[in-house]
């Protein structure tokens, strides 16, 4: 049963994101049109990533995270396992872009309308034409130099171990020269998505004090030396690094903030 805090933080934060979610985009249409065309991409990055940083301050996320690799100007796919809707919004502060999404979130009130205007590729994953148009337009935009983030497990899972690969990813980046980033994700007990319904899961989030996660990433690398049977190695590098920043997160925290025994006044890392 929430507290009476817990209410008070699900509502401030739900009216601060539809706030924060209207300012930034109203913020990027006026900027966009004022922009040359060929600048409108970097300026949607920008307000993609100051976005994404609000709502993570906003839900009072703390994290820490290693290897980020550094900016280039090639393309970038981002794989990661899917432990929450979270996690796009980390990929997003951190590595901009765009995201491989499923198509139910382009119905969705605010949010689905948002996502569509920032280019976010949808699809239906029961559908295998909308699969191939997606994976079409995956390769054009790293082609073009974006960056695209996906989750190859397909949906979210419990705990730590990463689920098999599907194997769009190298489809739709087979051959090309652009960077493919490997990142793992753990969270503390009981802040991950548990398969609860996404309705619930987010309001259970949106009421706790404090989200704890931990993210490590891997050295880029060429999708030019992926191969069709690559899948498998590519989950087992995800899950070594599943397990450095579980590591990670044992030695910054210690236990799951939910824990009986754990903090809640542990400063956030720098």
């Amino acid at each position: 049963m929430k507290t009476l805090g817990g209410y008070a933080r699900l509502l401030v934060r739900f009216g601060g994101f539809v706030v924060w979610t209207l300012l930034t985009w109203s913020a990027f249409e006026v900027r966009a049109f004022f922009a040359p065309p060929s600048r409108r991409p970097h300026v949607l990055d920008k307000y993609i990533r100051t976005w994404a940083k609000g709502c993570l301050a906003l839900f009072h996320v703390k994290y820490v995270i290693s290897g980020i690799p550094a900016p280039t100007e090639k393309g970038r796919l981002v794989l990661a396992n899917h432990r929450s809707p979270l996690d796009v919004v980390i990929l997003l502060r951190h590595f901009g872009g765009c995201m491989l999404s499923h198509a139910g979130v382009r119905r969705w009130p605010l949010l689905g309308l948002v996502t569509r205007r920032v280019g976010t590729i949808f699809v239906d994953r029961e559908s295998r034409e909308s699969g191939r148009a997606a994976l079409l337009t995956i390769r054009q935009r790293l082609t073009d130099g974006y960056t695209v983030g996906m989750f190859p497990e397909g949906t979210t899972f419990e705990g730590d171990r990463v689920r098999a690969f599907r194997k769009g990813f190298i489809t739709a980046s087979y051959g090309l020269t652009v960077d493919v980033i490997l990142v793992g994700l753990c969270y503390s007990d009981g802040d991950a998505f548990v398969q609860a319904g996404f309705a619930k899961h987010v309001k259970e989030v949106a009421s706790r004090s404090t989200i704890r996660i931990s993210i490590a990433c891997g050295v880029p690398f060429s999708a030019s030396t992926l191969q069709p049977t690559d899948a498998p190695r590519v989950q087992a590098s995800v899950q070594e690094l599943v397990d450095q920043a579980r590591a990670a997160h044992v030695a910054r925290w210690g236990v799951p903030p939910n824990s009986p025994g754990s903090s809640e006044n542990l400063a956030p890392p720098s």
